[in-house]
């Protein structure tokens, strides 16, 4: 029997089948450098000598995205996001490698275990192997394994206890994932268009919103306001302040604060007549804080970046430099204990030869009796902890030598004694005013000496005693948000959609967890949610002016003049006619600024308006009721002064089923072509820049060729006027309601 187990990340893999092969497995290279392949013989349920072989993802392997054609900003009006297809897909390079490894090796296995976190991103991401998985191997048994953590007991455990992938978690996951998309995306496409390119400082950037993230900067925004709106009053106190062994003690007043400065200073002055500090009680608790455990990978990640300002990655590579130099153990282990057969004792005393660190090894090995570690809890059977192998006399000026110093440092800390300490509260008293103090007192540093990375968290005091007097040594009477998230955050509040509450999120979220309990269809909870976001969004498309408005008040700056209000789109106005895969039509404007169009982003189909008798055209808030269907709007044309008086200046129609618009300005849904009425020179130069930027219409058009005009190019056929479809023409055309050409 073959079996091959897959596991979330390559450290999980790893460490997986160092258990699961108590450490005689074989590794080789897979497609992927950041995935290996485990290969090893173990015992799987009742087969003994299962031939069995682990490897990895890395996360995610399939991704939710939009087809090629909805990628290009300009030609794609944001709202039809709500609606458009997506697809799964890897999205790296990495996880194109990852998915070829896995339709590889799965080949020839019998059965497959997932090894993934237990979590929904986990149990979603066990799915994406299991479907690839299946894709080659369409009838391979798969078994989801259970563990919180990996020790050899938890793996042994999951191994005998395997269960079935929970559907219901993997649904949750799709479901999160694909309103992420399709809001993310539309309100980032909406806010960077529309608003951030009208102004100067914000022209070049993108104004990226996530659902998750911008209630988050609305707490940064609300908390920001708070401090901003906050008049302080004015109030007086008094200090004592006493410093002794060299540290600074504030003794603070029992009274607080008042308000009133008479009463305040006759307090002070009354009290410098007899200033001593009088210590009457000292009540103390004892507390430790312990030394680290030995270092492994993650470890040395982490102190390196946060004490070093040094990357992960600039440290690991650092780390195996030394490696290789003798100088440090394998720096890529998972392990935080020492094994007993390693001798610490003559790694200790290497370490003396250091005129920065030899005291302390010094004192490990003549006062404390030697090394004694404080042990964790992890280890991958492979490698012990990071720790020094010999002394090295180099600079730690440069990263290697501040990566070895860490090493070195970690590793005589973890070996030496905790430090020791009590928690003190002291009462004093000045005159007849009561003053306390509470803190830590250090009675023993230990491994702080050493160890600069780390200090005691508590206040620091000295050490006083009861009924100790002496004179004072003193008696004395933020994240801020960026100015576009400022304006994001005041735009959409004024519009009253509190999309800066955390209210949408949170609903969504009570939604994921009742798909997960199995009480809601998954599919209800996607349809409800995107019709729930698209009524935002286009309420936002119309107040729009708001956010305008919170810009100009923040960045200081008017919008730029003269720029389409639209750029490039208005709207979603129907369904696209062909019904081509939920496609909807959009109402665009050229980038003239002096033509609009109803053009779908799925397919080629286009409507040309009536553009040379009209000021302006927009969507209404009208629905067509004639049976176009809820999700047809009707179209407002704005007339030309002069233009066709017989009708209202605003006129509404519905372009799908009135009759009367269609005969009096010739629309026809065609194959991305205006109709002759509408094409003058510049008519059809604004209509090739679209297309050209859209992707989506046919370039050729109706096609004319370099000849005589309205000739087909050799070899093609001549396309109708009117429809755009070869076979007739313009005097012959079905559309054509009497037959002739208008």
């Amino acid at each position: 029997m073959k079996i091959l187990h897959v596991a979330e990340k390559n450290d999980a893999a790893k460490n997986i089948a160092a258990i699961l092969s108590n450490g005689t497995h074989r590794v080789r290279e897979g497609l992927s450098v950041y995935n290996k392949i485990y290969e090893f013989t173990g015992r799987f349920r009742n087969v003994q000598n299962a031939e069995m072989k682990m490897t990895s993802a890395s996360g995610h392997i399939l991704n939710f995205a939009f087809p090629d054609n909805y990628k290009h900003w300009n030609s794609v009006d944001p709202v039809v996001l709500f609606d458009a297809p997506v697809v799964q897909r890897c999205e790296s390079e990495t996880s194109e490698q990852i998915k070829r490894t896995l339709e590889r090796e799965v080949r020839g296995c019998d059965q497959l275990v997932l090894w993934t976190d237990c979590d929904r991103e986990g149990e979603a991401i066990g799915f994406e192997i299991m479907e690839i998985c299946r894709a080659v191997k369409p009838q391979i048994k798969v078994w989801r394994a259970k563990f919180s953590e990996i020790t050899r007991p938890s793996i042994n455990r999951a191994l005998a206890t395997l269960a079935e992938l929970d559907e219901k978690l993997n649904n949750a996951v799709l479901v999160r994932s694909e309103l992420d998309l399709r809001i993310g995306a539309a309100f980032t496409r909406l806010q960077t268009l529309r608003v951030g390119r009208r102004f100067a400082s914000t022209s070049d950037k993108v104004l990226s919103y996530g659902s998750c993230q911008f209630p988050t900067l609305g707490f940064v925004v609300e908390r920001y306001k708070e401090i901003d709106r906050f008049e302080a009053e004015r109030f007086y106190k008094i200090e004592v302040v006493h410093e002794k062994d060299g540290i600074r003690a504030e003794f603070n007043w029992r009274r607080g604060r008042i308000f009133n400065h008479a009463v305040c200073f006759v307090l002070y002055e009354k009290m410098l007549e007899r200033p001593n500090l009088h210590i009457q009680e000292v009540s103390s608790k004892p507390k430790t804080k312990f030394r680290p455990q030995p270092m492994d990978t993650v470890t040395l990640e982490k102190l390196a970046s946060r004490k070093l300002k040094i990357t992960a990655k600039e440290a690991l590579k650092q780390a195996e430099a030394l490696y290789t130099a003798g100088l440090i153990s394998y720096p890529r282990t998972e392990t935080n204990i020492f094994p007993p057969e390693l001798q610490l004792q003559p790694l200790v005393q290497a370490q003396t030869e250091s005129p920065q660190w030899g005291a302390m090894a010094q004192k490990i090995l003549n006062d404390w009796g030697g090394p004694h570690p404080r042990n964790g809890s992890k280890s991958d059977q492979a490698h012990p902890p990071i720790h020094p192998t010999k002394y090295a006399n180099i600079s730690l000026q440069d990263n290697k030598g501040k990566v070895y110093e860490l090493v070195v440092r970690h590793f005589l800390a973890c070996v030496s004694r905790d430090a020791r300490g009590q928690e003190t509260l002291v009462e004093a008293t000045v005159d007849e005013e009561h003053f306390s103090l509470n803190g830590l007192q250090i009675l023993e540093r230990n491994y702080l000496d050493v160890y600069p990375y780390e200090g005691w968290s508590s206040k620091e005091i000295p050490i006083y005693y009861e009924n100790e007097t002496f004179t004072p040594s003193g008696i004395f009477t933020h994240l801020v948000p960026g100015l576009i998230g400022m304006s994001l955050v005041e735009g959409y509040d004024d519009m009253g959609f509190e999309m800066s509450k955390p209210r949408l999120r949170a609903a969504l979220e009570r939604d994921l967890q009742r798909i997960c309990d199995g009480t809601i269809d998954h599919r209800v909870v996607l349809r409800e949610q995107i019709e729930a976001y698209r009524r935002v969004f286009i309420n936002t498309v119309q107040q729009l002016h708001k956010l305008n408005e919170a810009f100009t008040k923040f960045l200081k700056e008017r919008p730029v003049e003269g720029l389409p209000e639209n750029f490039g789109t208005v709207s979603d106005a129907m369904p696209c006619p062909r019904r081509c895969a939920n496609g909807r039509m959009s109402l665009r404007r050229s980038r003239a600024g002096d033509k609009w169009f109803l053009s779908s982003a799925c397919c080629q189909t286009i409507m040309w308006m009536p553009s040379a008798i009209l000021d302006g055209c927009e969507i209404s808030d009208q629905r067509c009721d004639n049976g176009c269907g809820d999700n047809t709007f009707k179209i407002i044309f704005k007339l030309k002064q002069g233009k066709h008086t017989q009708l209202p200046r605003e006129y509404v129609v519905c372009v799908v089923c009135d009759p009367d618009p269609q005969m009096l300005f010739n629309l026809r849904f065609v194959q991305g072509a205006p109709p002759t009425n509408q094409s003058n020179n510049s008519g059809r130069q604004a209509s090739t820049n679209n297309n050209r930027d859209s992707g989506t219409v046919n370039r050729a058009g109706r096609g004319r060729g370099a000849g005589r005009r309205g000739a087909a190019p050799p070899g093609r056929t001549r396309n109708c006027g009117a429809c755009g479809r070869p076979g007739h023409r313009r005097t012959t055309c079905p559309n054509n309601r009497d037959g002739t050409s208008r």
